[in-house]
């Protein structure tokens, strides 16, 4: 379970009670495979996990609407996957993932699927645009002046040129955007980088962008980063949280920024202000994309065209703005979260950068690991004696996968704690040493979890690690009996620490029994990630672990 998601989650109420009443839901969406009845044509879907709560509510919407009848009066059952947006794109474009409609996170996705097939992977044709966002920057109001926004309105060439040549400016400002191998807005991000890096071209060409001095130039500035995340939550919290007199900002989306600002503003906080580029602004464009493959059939063509014709009426089209999303059309009122009160200005952003290859993507992803900074992490293990057995191995499992993945560049640390804290291995670059020191860990006496975040924290904030993005894993089973220090201590200082510092924490709970919900605060108050998963699926979560390091 992760919590960031729960509380997205809560928010689609809000969001969605703007429209209620625009469908008649009478039947059920859904990922499910479902039981199909005679005369029915099955129709599956797959979507970023991000739209699961949009998605579901537009798939009610179009069980119950004429459009979910073909013209010989069978049904149309719709069924979503929902799969992160290269996952999905590695996993159509190879033959594993079969569906019959994709709808895609940008053009250059789309472009980067067509251009990496094999075996059996289909080619994605007659995309049709749902919805849209585009890349911006979002910061606090009291920083605006600071990276020189008139209005709403800010220069990326001038602020990217400040940073990588100006070293006071390098000191005073600091950003984060998402990672591009676990969100939409991270690849999009990368990509708006990459136009600023070149100039801003008509047209941004790869050949142009794989030169040394157009590499320099973006690796530059990413070594400027505080860090990347997998969720846009998480980062907009470290710009709204930061403790620090940096000057902080994220790269993401205005879709995301909506969505944050509704709750923001829900509990009484100022909003953070959506800048937009005034050279043009990359724009994250969903497209509904048809699978060209031979498991299609002419009723399935036509289901794929009744659903891009609801998922375009009025009533739908509104519902994605109010989840944050500008319309495919114009005649669509705009309604919260796209207004200023939101921190949203949607007279800006109209100036929209062309999508890019699918070569210059694949030159992106392929370099990213050195474009990015180096990061610090630290690994923190649970040896209590209630990890003995399953979660032990899981978690031995989880980290030496996640070790090895590491950057020959990446310094990584050990710890582990039971009633008191022990470093294994101070922070070094080479993975094979730490390897057999944590194989050699076993699990016996009590848990001060508490504690060991405490410890954990002291020792990523070292001076010698100020070049470095900072990040802790914790792997343990909960149930902390042996700390000194109380919860609400820990929070406190966790807030402190953590957003002063840019640290990124992520605690991940083993086992289905216990009561993690402690743990998930101080996830919460560090503007970090909980994940609560079974041995099951720790690989999974772990996988999208590795790809926020």
């Amino acid at each position: 379970m992760y919590s960031s998601k729960i509380l997205r989650h809560l928010l689609i109420i809000v969001l969605l009670g703007t429209v209620v009443g625009m469908f008649a839901i009478t039947s059920c969406g859904g990922s499910s495979p479902a039981v199909l009845k005679k005369n029915t044509t099955s129709l599956v879907v797959v979507h970023s996990p991000h739209l699961d709560p949009l998605m579901n509510y537009l798939a009610k919407g179009f069980h119950a609407s004429p459009y979910a009848v073909l013209a010989d009066g069978s049904k149309i059952d719709l069924r979503l996957i929902s799969e992160p947006s290269l996952e999905a794109s590695k996993k159509i474009s190879s033959g594993k993932l079969k569906v019959h409609a994709w709808l895609a996170p940008s053009t250059s996705l789309i472009n980067y699927t067509n251009a990496n097939l094999k075996n059996l992977g289909p080619k994605q044709t007659d995309c049709v645009q749902i919805f849209a966002t585009p890349t911006i920057v979002a910061t606090t109001k009291k920083n605006t002046s600071k990276l020189k926004a008139k209005g709403n309105s800010f220069s990326w060439s001038k602020l990217f040129d400040e940073q990588i040549t100006n070293e006071n400016a390098a000191n005073r400002l600091t950003f984060n955007h998402a990672a591009p191998f676990a969100s939409g807005t991270g690849l999009a991000a990368l990509i708006q980088l990459a136009y600023v890096s070149l100039g801003y071209p008509s047209t941004l060409r790869n050949e142009d962008l794989s030169t040394p001095r157009a590499l320099s130039k973006l690796e530059k500035f990413e070594k400027l980063a505080s860090g990347y995340g997998y969720f846009d939550r998480a980062l907009l919290n470290q710009v709204a949280w930061a403790r620090n007199d940096k000057v902080h900002y994220t790269i993401t989306s205005e879709q995301a920024l909506a969505v944050y600002n509704l709750n923001r503003i829900k509990n009484g906080l100022e909003p953070l202000l959506a800048l937009y580029p005034e050279e043009g602004s990359y724009w994250v464009d969903y497209n509904m994309c048809v699978s060209d493959a031979d498991w299609l059939s002419p009723a399935h063509r036509k289901a794929i065209q009744q659903l891009n014709s609801f998922l375009t009426t009025e009533q739908s089209q509104t519902a994605a703005v109010s989840f944050g999303f500008r319309p495919s059309g114009g005649a669509v009122a705009l309604v919260p979260p796209l207004t200023p009160e939101y921190g949203i200005d949607v007279s800006k952003g109209k100036t929209a950068l062309l999508p890019v290859t699918g070569e210059l993507v694949g030159t992106l992803l392929n370099r990213w690991p050195d474009l990015l900074k180096p990061a610090a992490i630290l690994f923190v293990m649970d040896l209590s004696g209630s990890m003995e057995g399953p979660s032990l191995r899981v978690g031995k499992t989880s980290f030496r996968n996640t070790i090895a993945s590491t950057s020959w560049r990446d310094l990584k640390g050990l710890m582990s704690f039971t009633t008191t804290t022990k470093i294994h291995s101070d922070f070094i670059t080479d993975s094979a040493t730490i390897i057999p020191i944590l194989d050699s860990l076993q699990a016996q006496g009590g848990s001060a979890v508490y504690d060991a975040i405490l410890k954990a924290s002291q020792l990523i904030t070292k001076d010698s690690l100020r070049d470095y993005r900072k990040t802790i894993v914790i792997f343990t089973d909960g149930g902390d009996k042996n700390s000194d220090s109380p919860l609400k201590r820990l929070i406190d200082n966790t807030k402190d620490i953590f957003n002063r510092n840019n640290v990124n924490l992520i605690i991940v709970a083993i086992g289905h029994e216990g009561d993690f919900s402690d743990l998930a605060l101080v996830a919460d108050a560090a503007n970090g990630v909980f994940i609560h998963t079974s041995y099951d699926d720790a690989a999974l979560a772990f996988s999208k672990i590795r790809s926020m390091l």
